[in-house]
């Protein structure tokens, strides 16, 4: 068993060399040792074990046992890169990492818009006495000097606005001028002596009224940034809709971290994580505190910058997007397209990581048809992304991620700012993907007619005009289209929030999130194969009820007879695979998600999908990311070899002896 983990991990070594010709077209060069590191330290020990032990003949429950460690070792190496090169906590990079490998696409990366210039971070009237403080946040990596913007002399500008919307310059008295990188800066009234001011002001602010910041050289217009608050006209410091909260002494409205933000967590977990939501929409980029406020200065500890998706390197971009593109057709996979003999370890392998389809005589020759296949249809997919008019970069980055129905964007809101065309070529991409690698092998082959014949290519299709059927009504066809595609095959692009969906909404595309692709293919979930076995057996049950004991009923599905054990072993891992979904969903529901949102939240991540409503992010508790990531690896290798694996390691604990009497 250890021979073989010694020649995955020199698999998983030189996969991590792929991203450095990547770093070197786009000048990211200070990436390069987060990838060359690990990857040599994967193939020294890969070396040493291959020499250290011999191979040795494999059962069924060793090949499983090997097949979910090397799963759990390839996402510690490929974490290294996030961890070091994306200033992402331990935790976050291993959840991100397990999501790639896996293809199921939930991120620990923001999607959120993160400010790229300096933005008013907090706004209080204080109560002794009452005037008040402005909180500036910097989001950007370079410290920013308030008399001298853009190394060119001109000075920021500050305007109070009251409640009649009657704008005034602020007088300011400089204490510091430098805002630093990721830090705040802090003005307060000149007659408050209890905050460690940066600068000092002598105007009031109102109740309802509003602050802008602004560039000499720039229209009042065209502010860097602007927040009015209150239940007044306040027009002129509004960004889209005000904050509709007056401000009484000891109140404050505060700049969110990102769009999950609330009260409660920016007086925590949210504020260490700096002030840089924004959707130049006041009333959703900022929080009201009641009674309380926290200001902080230029000498406060600088905040661990966030990233969002499309401030992302692009070396560690495309990392993503090749961990779910490796992922989609198996790790061991990629390893015994590259293995020489060993033929009966190599089928139980196979088989070990969730793989059964023979296209070819041999397993050797299998996987390298399956390899050969995916690589033309990434293709295919990057060729026809690019002729309707999508940036090369992007191009590769989605056809590897749809057509291993991973669903990692390199945008920040997926595919919403996408046109028609792109979208029309991303549901081909979506379904290729779900769609058996044997049927695709018979397509190629000049046999057109065997992908309508295909019984679950026909139950798809049916599911998707009906689910889209459904959905069309309350989200329009572009969304409910592409959304039903995605969820049922597993893919997670998206086109719109779904956080705001109805339940009924989320209920639908959940259901199809659990049935999943087809047999074969790169999705996961239960599989379309297995739910029309189930049906059928359902009939079946139902039909021979009404037949003498004796009568032989044959269950039939696409001219191949199924056994009876065969359809018990189906049913009994829907059944396992239900129970494991639903205790992932009280989970959440125990960390105080709503039931609809755990539901589907559990269902994307166990299915591999990556759709979230929003409970997937940097800030959800620990027990959350610990319960997704387990049910990411529990899905995409299909519950028993991960069973297998704890059992192995459980049956090797030490047991205390019993004492005698």
């Amino acid at each position: 068993m250890l021979h073989f983990l010694g020649f995955i991990l020199l698999i998983i070594g030189g996969v991590m060399l792929a991203p450095v010709p990547v770093a070197y077209i786009f000048n990211e060069v200070y990436l390069i040792p987060f990838f060359i590191v690990p990857a040599v330290i994967a193939i020294i020990i890969g070396f040493l074990i291959r020499r250290r032990f011999k191979p040795a003949e494999l059962t069924l429950g060793k090949a499983m046992v090997m097949v979910t460690f090397a799963w759990i070792l390839f996402s510690a190496f490929s974490s290294v890169p996030y961890v070091c090169g994306n200033n992402m906590p331990l935790e976050d990079a291993y959840f991100e990492s397990m999501s790639g490998i896996t293809a199921t696409g939930l991120t620990m990366i923001s999607g959120d818009p993160i400010a790229t210039n300096l933005v008013i971070s907090e706004v209080g009237v204080l109560a002794q006495p009452d005037n008040g403080f402005i909180e500036l946040y910097n989001p950007t990596d370079s410290d920013i000097d308030l008399i001298n913007l853009h190394g060119g002399g001109e000075n920021l500008t500050f305007w109070v606005v009251d409640e009649n919307d009657n704008v005034s310059s602020l007088s300011i008295n400089w204490v510091n001028t430098v805002v630093p990188a990721h830090g705040y800066f802090l003005l307060v009234s000149s007659s408050t002596d209890n905050l460690a001011a940066d600068a000092t002001f002598s105007a009031r602010l109102d109740n309802s009224g509003g602050v802008i910041i602004d560039d000499d050289s720039v229209p009042l217009d065209e502010a860097i940034d602007k927040v009015g608050w209150g239940s007044g006209s306040v027009q002129n410091a509004t960004e889209g809709t005000n904050v509709p909260n007056n401000l009484a002494a000891g109140d404050s409205i505060e700049r969110k971290s990102w769009r999950v933000s609330t009260e409660q967590d920016m007086g925590a977990r949210d504020r260490e994580k700096g002030n840089g939501y924004d959707t130049n929409n006041n009333s959703e980029d900022f929080v009201f505190h009641s009674g309380s406020y926290e200001p902080q200065n230029s000498s406060s500890p600088p905040e661990a910058p966030i990233r969002n998706v499309e401030s992302t390197a692009k070396t560690i971009l495309f990392w993503r997007s090749l961990t779910e593109w490796v992922g989609g057709m198996g790790v061991v996979v990629l390893f015994l397209a590259a293995l020489i003999g060993f033929g009966k370890a190599a089928r139980k392998m196979y088989v070990a990581e969730a793989r059964a389809e023979r296209i070819e005589p041999s397993i050797r020759q299998n996987v390298r048809s399956l390899w050969k296949i995916y690589v033309i249809l990434t293709v295919a997919g990057i060729i026809g992304l690019y002729l309707v008019g999508m940036p090369m970069f992007e191009a590769v980055n989605h056809s590897m991620t749809g057509i291993a129905t991973g669903g990692f964007s390199v945008r920040n809101t997926s595919f919403a700012g996408y046109g028609s065309p792109v979208l029309a070529i991303v549901i081909f991409i979506m379904m290729a993907g779900a769609i058996s690698f044997a049927v695709h092998r018979k397509v190629m082959a000049g046999r057109w007619r065997e992908l309508f014949r295909n019984v679950e290519v026909r139950l798809m299709l049916v599911l998707i005009i009906l689910a889209t059927f459904l959905l069309v009504w309350s989200v329009g066809i572009r969304d409910s289209l592409f959304q039903t595609t995605s969820a049922l095959t597993g893919t997670g692009f998206s086109t719109a929030s779904l956080a705001g969906w109805g339940d009924l909404q989320k209920g639908l595309l959940t259901v199809l999130m659990v049935v999943g692709g087809g047999y074969g293919s790169t999705s996961s979930a239960i599989k379309l194969i297995r739910i029309i076995i189930i049906g059928k057996a359902v009939h079946w049950m139902i039909k021979r009820s009404f037949l003498p004991d004796r009568a032989v009923v044959p269950t039939k599905i696409a001219g191949r007879e199924y056994t009876d054990r065969e359809m018990m072993e189906t049913a009994i891992y829907a059944f396992i695979y239900l129970v494991v979904l639903i205790v992932g969903a009280v989970i959440l529901i125990l960390l105080g998600n709503s039931i609809m949102n755990s539901m589907f939240e559990s269902a994307s991540a166990q299915g591999n999908v990556g759709l979230s409503v929003g409970i997937t992010s940097a800030a959800m508790p620990l027990a959350g990311k610990v319960s997704l990531t387990v049910q990411m690896l529990v899905g995409r290798l299909e519950i028993i070899p991960v069973i297998a694996f704890l059992s192995y390691f459980l049956a090797k604990v030490p047991r205390p002896r019993r004492k005698p009497f």
